[in-house]
């Protein structure tokens, strides 16, 4: 730490005042274990080669892919539906709803846009995402 960012203890935004482009490396590192992540979170395997844990996980495990896929290609087809008719389902099904969405996208706004880049993305930290 002390030799990349210049303290042996630096918060966030001293790590990137620092040094912008090691902390980018980091960034795009954990999000470039996010799928991996994801997949053991769900099916307890990755088709990555890749372990984003520390406990030890099966990889490179090929029958994970069809699952990714479908269950990738089913939420974005009831996203496109749900967007597509968005008054019909807000009228009767989200408006009634809208604060454990709102719970829901919440979750999911901190596992991709705070716990992804900052922390190796671990299953058990993202939980709130596997749930979404």
């Amino acid at each position: 730490m002390k030799r990349q960012f210049g303290q042996e203890m630096p918060t966030l935004f001293q790590a990137f005042q620092a040094n912008p482009p090691a902390m980018l490396e980091h960034f795009l590192w954990n999000s470039s274990l996010a799928l991996n992540g994801i997949q053991i979170s769900l099916f307890n395997a990755t088709s990555g080669n890749v372990n984003p844990d520390y406990a030890p996980v099966q990889m490179n495990i090929s029958w994970v892919i069809l699952p990714t896929l479908l269950t990738g290609i089913v939420s974005i087809t009831g996203l496109l539906v749900i967007y597509r008719d968005r008054l019909y389902w807000w009228r009767f099904w989200l408006k009634d709803r809208a604060l454990g969405w709102m719970l829901l996208l919440s979750i999911a706004a901190v596992g991709f846009f705070v716990v992804i880049p900052m922390q190796r993305p671990r299953p058990s930290y993202l939980f709130g995402l596997t749930v979404f």
